[in-house]
């Protein structure tokens, strides 16, 4: 029920690696922002996806109110280019890839400018990184074929905590995580109109002098307001390179 936001300055640079620039894959998806077409846009993933911990949050809605990391993405974009967003959320709580690739004809009748694909938190405690890639890499591809004008972000994943095991005594629930980035970065060789948004390296980086609790909501897989933020700022950069700039 409660939660406190921090607002601070850093004295040297940072020591998380600066997100890569791909918006050359995305330069269709420019001109249409640029010329001011309404916009649709589908976010898939799991309980990150659907929000949870962002205070937010609908049906959550505490102090400071920050929204999830997709809807931070999609107001954004519609500051900046003036334009009409239409988004839906089939995010679902407890989702691994398996179930985003059952959402495929959902996510492809909606007729997408802008895909949100973000799994891994759920398919990372039991899922080898073989399987996690060949799911992503269908997703992708179905999407590219039926939907070729679509701009499509992989969304790497936040980790969960190392403490936290399924059962007292019991494997800790952080397992093939970090192992996504490499077949993440690999696969995206073969991807067109789509890229690989690196939030698993961020977060990685930022453990290094942050506890658990500074970036997680629920002590366990959630991230907070400001991990949400670093979601939706990588994400940005990702599609647009500087973001700040625009």
């Amino acid at each position: 029920a409660w939660t406190l936001a921090v607002t601070y300055t850093h004295s040297e640079d940072s020591i998380v690696t600066a997100p890569a620039d791909k918006s050359e894959r995305f330069e269709e998806f420019l001109y249409k922002l640029q010329a001011g077409e309404d916009i649709t846009m589908v976010s898939t993933g799991d309980s990150i996806t659907d929000g949870w911990s962002a205070s937010g949050k609908p049906n959550v809605h505490i102090a400071p109110y920050c929204p999830p990391y997709n809807t931070l993405v999609e107001n954004f974009i519609k500051k900046t280019f003036d334009v009409k967003i239409t988004h839906h959320n089939v995010g679902v709580s407890g989702s691994n890839t398996d179930g985003g690739v059952s959402k495929l004809d959902e996510i492809c009748q909606k007729d997408p400018d802008l895909v949100l694909i973000a799994f891994g938190m759920n398919d990372g405690c039991s899922k080898d990184p073989l399987d996690y890639i060949n799911n992503i890499n269908k997703m992708v591809s179905t999407i590219e074929e039926k939907c070729p004008d679509a701009c499509i972000v992989v969304v790497g994943t936040c980790l969960p905590n190392a403490e936290v095991a399924w059962s007292p005594g019991g494997q800790s629930i952080l397992k093939y995580h970090i192992d996504y980035i490499d077949v993440l970065k690999a696969a995206e060789e073969s991807w067109n109109n789509a890229a690989h948004a690196d939030v698993t390296t961020a977060n990685v980086e930022m453990f290094e002098r942050k506890v658990y609790q500074a970036l997680a909501g629920s002590n366990s897989n959630h991230p907070n307001d400001y991990m949400h933020r670093i979601y939706a700022q990588i994400i940005l950069n990702t599609i647009f390179g500087d973001y700040s700039e625009w």
